[in-house]
């Protein structure tokens, strides 16, 4: 595969197994306010702009920032990073990319205090990564590009932005590298998506280096 000057990745899904830990969130940040939340829609959830997930459910505008607040205290809380997973190629990537001095950097629309909670879990050094964007550092979310383009900005890169790579799970991932003029490379484990065009389709993190 092609090599890139500076590789961003997505959180949750992308190099952590969050998905026991977003139920344990919205099970009950939702249940707070009279919702309950099935798996199957846990599952879209953790890949659409939490704002749309709260208005499905029906929630209403007068409650969305109480409706914040619950959620951030479930996701810093210490049982939610309890139960977050690694994914098994997410140690050897991230020891392949230490070794080899690779620039890289986390764009995620988690907040960045409770990601490097859960780095501090696995024991995985901060300064891996040199720049780090959550739901705190831009006042847009993905698909919107906001969040990859403060990334580069604070990673001080004025290169070619096709010489950056964007990775993460979901469509939405692919949108914002797409908006934002970098690569987009979705890691799909399962095989649930196909190959289109708009993205570089990989079933594991370590085919970023075959």
């Amino acid at each position: 595969m092609k090599t890139y000057d500076l590789y961003l990745f997505d959180f949750d899904g992308t190099l952590v197994d969050s998905f026991n830990s977003l139920m344990y969130v919205f099970e009950n940040s939702f249940g707070d306010f009279g919702f309950s939340v099935t798996r199957e829609e846990g599952l879209i959830f953790s890949r659409q702009p939490l704002e749309q997930s709260y208005k499905e459910k029906g929630g209403t505008d007068d409650k969305w920032i109480p409706f914040v607040e619950r959620l951030n205290y479930y996701l810093n809380s210490h049982k939610s990073v309890e139960q977050t997973e690694l994914f098994t190629d997410t140690i050897p990537m991230i020891k392949y990319l230490q070794d080899n001095h690779i620039p890289c950097g986390i764009v995620t629309s988690n907040n960045i205090p409770h990601v490097k909670e859960v780095l501090d879990f696995f024991n995985i050094p901060h300064d891996i990564f040199t720049v780090y964007t959550g739901n705190q550092e831009t006042d847009e979310f993905k698909p919107s590009p906001k969040p990859i383009l403060e990334a580069l900005k604070m990673a001080n890169f004025h290169g070619n932005k096709h010489r950056v790579a964007y990775i993460g799970d979901a469509i939405n991932d692919t949108i914002s590298a797409n908006n934002a003029g970098v690569e987009a490379i979705l890691i799909d484990r399962i095989g649930g998506f196909i190959d289109k065009p708009d993205y570089i389709r990989i079933s594991s993190l370590l085919d970023l280096f075959k």
